[in-house]
């Protein structure tokens, strides 16, 4: 990521142009390979199906045309019998096998054990034929050509009740249908044999060995080639120990089906097979012994045959040629994307990042300070628009920069100003952050830093700016509440370390009229209190008659130290002027008239040193006169 937040724009535009093309053509190739691949395979299955129900054509059509073929025989030999009545004589029998048959004649010459129609027939045919008597419920053969794998005419054995052509002959209807009778496949043709009367009272049979045909028909399905690679192969369906067996295959007839499935998809496979028709994806052998693999299965059932015929094509060959197709997507997408993304680099750079690099030029030229920069503004797109909006981003900037020059200089001859007033001031913003202290309240705090930091040990001078006016409180919230309802002056007095603070605050209101900070002006009246607390001492005392007490000058300057000198002068004034009364009146108390009171003293107290003196002085003459009187009265 941080490789990428380093490249300029026109490549990181490239770079998400080919990757957004990317992902569209890998969207687009992964959809049509996906409708690609479904729409081949729905082809396949759908060939297969047409491919199957074509030879299930074939075999149908094999299978008429054989029937037709019988059904003709059937009735050639029919007329090759004797012509008359036929009659089926209860009373006279003919042991055949192991059955009493009754005499069975045509135009009064009997059948029993006669061979020579059916002989004959077979000759100028090729196909066998049977002649049954009905003894009670069962038909059995009396004449026939039909010989077993020994050579030995099938005779003297009664139909098999099971067969399907059995019910029908109860019904006087025919019955027509394949049957493998030693060994070989006929085409079998059964019609009921009726007396005089219209009673059933044998059966005419024809079989016609279609074995060659069949073999033929066989070969035909294994040398067929549904798709492209598929096969065919054919499940007997019939009941019995055969069923579920191959009877075509290319390379597994006569094994059972289930041997070529992985055993995953046996349950899959009876289902298709059960259905009648259908197809499914499932994992099958070709030949016995190899491994299942995934195989497209079409199949449809052969009623009169009991047969499924099943059509089989490699689920590798239906996505072959989806390989080869996607293939050539792919090839055709990264061309696309690289001609895509050369020619959006190529657009990228010429419109967007060569104009974007001389707007970055003309930036860094505004924020090193120089805004004589010419810029251009004859495109009429975004970047016109970016041109002139830095232009007139530019315009102001300079004017601004004019404005706050002459701001600047304002406000450095109003800091200068403060710096140098006695005042101690202090600005703070709407939020009571501290943001100016001029140098005489720097310098003040700066003294009394040490007694602050009893009280308010986080306390420093140097960190001061930037933090809260509420921390030279003892109870901030307090402090809060009052500034935020402060709507003129205000006056504080607070003690913190043993320093007496006075505060006077103001709201700082801009033209609209709101609160956009406070000033505070700071005095340390440590001293003062000082001096007037002593101020209080000396006066109490001296109201109590001691004129003893003196303010200390040590420490104090200016005001308070002349305060303090005055002060102490006064007292030492009165107290030398109370102390000569005090010795006159001492003196008198013990009758020495000649005290008197020296001094240069001014006002008040000259006036009392020259009452005092004065009132000594008329004592004086009274006491003398009082002398003399006493003298004279003497």
């Amino acid at each position: 990521m941080n490789r990428f937040s380093r490249l300029n724009l026109g490549t990181k535009l490239s770079l998400l142009v080919a990757l957004s093309v990317a992902l569209v053509l890998t969207a687009l190739a992964l959809l049509v390979q996906g409708q690609t691949s479904a729409a081949i395979e729905t082809r396949a299955r759908e060939d297969l199906k047409t491919a199957t129900r074509i030879m299930q054509e074939s075999i149908a059509l094999y299978q008429r045309t054989l029937i037709e073929s019988t059904e003709r025989q059937a009735g050639s030999f029919s007329a090759t019998l004797p012509a008359g009545d036929v009659v089926s004589d209860a009373d006279r029998t003919v042991t055949v096998g192991g059955f009493e048959t009754p005499l069975l004649s045509f135009g009064g010459k009997p059948i029993n054990l006669d061979f020579g129609a059916v002989d004959r027939f077979t000759e100028a045919t090729g196909s066998v034929a049977t002649v049954f008597a009905r003894t009670g419920e069962d038909f059995v053969r009396v004449s026939t050509s039909l010989t077993n794998e020994q050579g030995e005419r099938v005779v003297g054995t009664a139909l098999d009740h099971a067969h399907p052509a059995y019910p029908l002959m109860l019904q006087d209807q025919p019955y027509t249908g394949p049957a493998r009778l030693f060994g070989r496949d006929y085409m079998t043709h059964y019609r009921p044999l009726k007396d005089v009367n219209g009673q059933t009272v044998g059966i005419l049979f024809i079989g016609q060995n279609y074995s060659e045909g069949l073999a033929g028909l066989q070969q035909q399905l294994r040398d067929s080639v549904p798709g492209e690679h598929g096969y065919f192969f054919v499940v007997d369906m019939k009941e019995g120990k055969q069923r579920g067996s191959l009877v075509v295959h290319p390379h597994g007839e006569g094994q059972p089906a289930a041997s070529l499935l992985a055993p995953a998809d046996l349950a899959a496979f009876d289902a298709l097979l059960a259905a009648g028709e259908g197809d499914a994806l499932l994992s099958l052998a070709s030949r016995p012994g190899q491994a299942p693999e995934a195989a497209l299965l079409s199949a449809t059932r052969f009623a009169p045959w009991q047969w499924a015929l099943v059509a089989v094509e490699p689920h590798a060959a239906v996505t072959a040629s989806t390989r080869t197709l996607v293939w050539h997507i792919r090839l055709l997408s990264v061309l696309a994307l690289l001609s895509i993304s050369a020619l959006a680099w190529w657009g990228v750079r010429r419109l967007v990042a060569q104009p974007l690099q001389v707007a970055v030029s003309i930036a860094n030229e505004v924020a090193s300070g120089n805004l004589e920069t010419r810029i251009g503004t004859g495109r009429q797109d975004e970047i016109g628009a970016l041109m002139q909006a830095m232009r007139g981003m530019q315009a102001n900037l300079r004017e601004r920069s004019e404005r706050d020059q002459a701001q600047a200089q304002e406000n450095l001859r109003i800091r200068t100003a403060l710096d140098e007033v006695t005042t101690n001031v202090m600005i703070a913003d709407a939020d009571r952050t501290i943001i100016y202290a001029n140098r005489p309240l720097l310098n003040m705090l700066g003294e009394a830093e040490q007694d602050l930091r009893r009280e308010l040990p986080g306390f420093s001078v140097a960190s001061m700016l930037g933090s809260s006016i509420d921390g030279f409180h003892r109870h901030p919230e307090r402090q809060a509440r009052l500034l935020g309802e402060l709507r003129g002056t205000h006056r504080a007095q607070i003690v913190v370390g043993g320093r007496t603070m006075q505060l006077i605050i103001n709201p700082v209101i801009d033209a609209d009229g709101q609160r956009v900070g406070f000033v505070v002006e700071w005095a340390d009246r440590t001293a003062e209190v000082r001096v007037e607390e002593e101020i209080t001492r000396i006066v109490q005392t001296a109201s109590a008659g001691d004129l003893s007490g003196r303010i200390a000058t040590a420490g104090k300057q200016g005001f308070l130290l002349a305060l303090s000198e005055q002060l102490n002068g006064l007292l030492s004034t009165i107290a030398g002027s109370v102390d000569q009364v005090s010795g006159v009146l001492q003196a008198l108390s013990q009758g020495d008239l000649t005290a008197r009171m020296d001094g240069d003293f001014h006002g008040v107290f000259a006036r009392m040193r020259d009452d005092a003196n004065a009132t000594v002085a008329q004592l004086t003459d009274i006491v003398g006169r009082i002398q003399d009187a006493s003298g004279s009265i003497n």
